[in-house]
């Protein structure tokens, strides 16, 4: 039977040593070899009948190598959860000392590092703090800023030879393994350097672009205002790496401020005058810039969290767990200079999976499904439920959509909750001066 040693190494860092005797792998190892030679095709031999021995000869090695990976896994996961070790990423295994052999097969003793998950005080923010609730005061100057904005989107458009701020670009983009025509606003670009890199191109001119730089990291801007792509393809694309040609430039003439600018708007609200159509736009922008001053608070909450929150780590164990998992070779220097914001990272993943346990805070397939409608609702405004409901089926069928919806949903009930015991000192601001709090190295106009 096989045998598990334990051996504590260093802080929070176990090693696993699992014996395998001859008894535990090599009635299996014998039974693969003979289920191989009943199917097995061999020169000389009519199918079927290729002498076990044979067998053993040529495929003896590889099937004892799989037997005992499999036995040594199987061991190892059984003692983690019977002993209900709380383990950071994955064991570790280590080369094994033992050549593989059935020739001189006998004790193989597998090694495991396992770094432990650290014990730790949740310190809760509890009533008052110095955290703040900003609340952008939409102001007149920004209605007429986005009643611009969509007299310009439904307006009757021009090519033109020269970019000015208002103009739509039709770009041709490129990066590895991505290609995709997009038409972009000049004036939604975010980042004031990206703006002016753009408006300095030429027709048909390629040039090395960053497109997350442009909107300053905003993934879901990015993902679906510029792109209108999946999440699992967003993922995959080096926007580092990324090339644009730009195809043409279109200038629009505004449409008219009347009742017919305020159906495209809002179909279906009737609205006839610009008073009711500024209302709608006010609550409209209201609920935008709710949405960006509670990130920046969950934002702020989380770093009070973390910072407040004392743990240790098993530093070694966990920079060579960075370097296994890495997709490309990684430096000892590389991995050191991310590895403070790592540690950052894996600090409130562990506090925020003691809130979700401990609070029973976990997503049901009904909750998931409200969650994807309420969205579609926002995002198709007039379109009836029995379409957006096939349009729901398609995103959940999507694993990776759907593991997206669970952390937002996972994320937003985690917040939630530490809202609720979270006193935040509510404070009003301008919008000009919320964006530099959010992006002090950018310039806003």
């Amino acid at each position: 039977m096989a045998q598990i040693n334990k051996e504590n190494v260093g802080l929070l860092h176990d090693k696993l040593t699992i014996t395998l005797h001859k008894d535990d792998y090599l009635p299996k190892v014998e039974a693969g070899l003979k289920k191989m030679a009943k199917t097995a095709s061999m020169k000389g031999f009519r199918p079927g009948l290729v002498p076990v021995g044979m067998v053993r000869k040529m495929y003896g090695k590889e099937i004892l190598a799989d037997e005992l990976s499999k036995t040594a896994s199987a061991k190892l996961d059984e003692y983690l959860s019977e002993n209900k070790v709380k383990f950071l990423g994955h064991p570790m295994s280590n080369p094994l000392k033992e050549a593989i052999s059935l020739e001189t097969a006998n004790d193989f003793h597998f090694v495991f590092d396992i770094g432990l998950q650290p014990e730790f005080q949740l310190t809760m923010p509890n009533g008052k703090s110095d955290l703040i609730q900003y609340k952008i005061n939409v102001n007149d100057a920004l209605l007429d800023k986005e009643i611009s904005y969509e007299q310009t989107r439904h307006g009757k458009s021009e090519e033109v030879e020269t970019i000015e701020a208002e103009d739509v670009l039709q770009l041709e983009l490129k990066a590895e393994s991505f290609e995709k025509n997009i038409h972009l606003l000049v004036s939604k670009i975010k980042n004031d350097d990206s703006r002016k890199q753009l408006m300095a191109t030429k027709k048909e001119e390629t040039i090395a672009f960053d497109l997350m730089k442009a909107f300053n990291g905003d993934a879901e801007e990015v993902i679906h205002n510029v792109l209108n792509i999946q999440h699992e393809e967003f993922d995959n694309i080096n926007f580092a790496a990324m090339h644009i040609t730009l195809k043409k430039i279109f200038r629009l003439n505004k449409a008219e401020a009347n009742s017919e600018l305020f159906d495209k708007v809002y179909p279906g609200k009737n609205i006839t005058t610009l008073e009711v159509f500024k209302e709608e736009l006010k609550k409209d922008l209201e609920n935008v810039y709710a949405r960006e001053t509670e990130r920046k608070a969950n934002t702020d909450l989380q770093k009070h969290l973390v910072e407040s929150t004392a743990m240790e780590f098993p530093t070694e164990f966990l920079k060579r767990w960075i370097q296994a998992i890495s997709k490309k070779p990684m430096t000892d220097e590389e991995v050191n200079a991310g590895f403070e914001a790592f540690k950052e990272d894996l600090k409130w993943t562990l506090i925020k999976n003691r809130i979700i346990v401990e609070n029973n805070l976990q997503v049901k397939e009904e909750d998931l499904k409200n969650k994807v409608m309420e969205y579609l609702r926002e995002a198709y405004k007039g379109m009836d439920d029995a379409m957006l409901e096939g349009i729901a089926q398609r995103i959940l069928s999507n694993e990776k959509e759907t593991e997206y919806m669970v952390d937002n949903l996972i994320n937003e009930r985690v917040f939630n909750f530490l809202r609720e015991k979270t006193t935040f000192n509510t404070k009003e601001i301008s919008l000009e001066d919320f964006e530099n709090l959010v992006n002090p190295h950018q310039h806003h106009h």
